[in-house]
């Protein structure tokens, strides 16, 4: 809401094309399922069966895991796209190294869960991490889609409109 509120007073930024819009949504998407594979992971309880990191036995922990791996490649590709196509977008270059670190940094927390034996400081950590790498996703997908914020001041929408004071009316008999 902050970014958006922060959009409202000022012009539109340049678009970067058709490729990026949709390669930005698209790796959403994708995080959008990754999440969806460890909460899988988590709802089966068959996380402890994978001990090791990065490698192990199981496979829908490995599956999990190059799904991760995978969607740092895809930010980094993202990364590298937006120099390409728009190098003058500082606010996408930005936002997609926040994306890129928040995910090594979810690799991290996700390796010391699995050192620690899953105790509970790392599955929150791990848990919050998430929230940060799906922010920054989400952050990247406004800032792509074309087209203006509403025309609607920045006053009005943070404000709201003004409530008329309600009238008391005392009895007196």
């Amino acid at each position: 809401m902050a970014l958006y509120l922060s959009r409202l007073d000022r012009p539109a930024p340049r678009p970067v094309g058709g490729a990026a819009v949709g390669l930005t949504w698209m790796m959403a998407g994708f995080l959008y399922v990754l999440v969806y594979s460890g909460a899988y992971l988590r709802h089966l309880g068959a996380a402890a069966a994978c001990t090791s990191w990065p490698l192990c036995g199981s496979g829908v922990n490995m599956l999990h895991r190059g799904l991760a791996g995978l969607a740092l490649l895809l930010a980094i590709g993202l990364l590298v796209l937006y120099n390409a196509v728009a190098p003058d977008r500082r606010d996408l270059i930005a936002g997609a190294w926040v994306l890129v670190a928040a995910l090594l940094v979810q690799g991290r927390v996700g390796a010391s869960l699995v050192w620690a034996g899953f105790s509970l400081f790392p599955e929150l950590a791990h848990a919050a991490v998430t929230g940060l790498v799906f922010t920054a996703a989400a952050a990247l997908c406004l800032r792509v889609t074309p087209g203006q914020p509403s025309r609607v001041s920045r006053q009005a929408v943070v404000g709201g409109p003004r409530a008329e004071p309600v009238a008391t009316s005392t009895r007196t008999s």
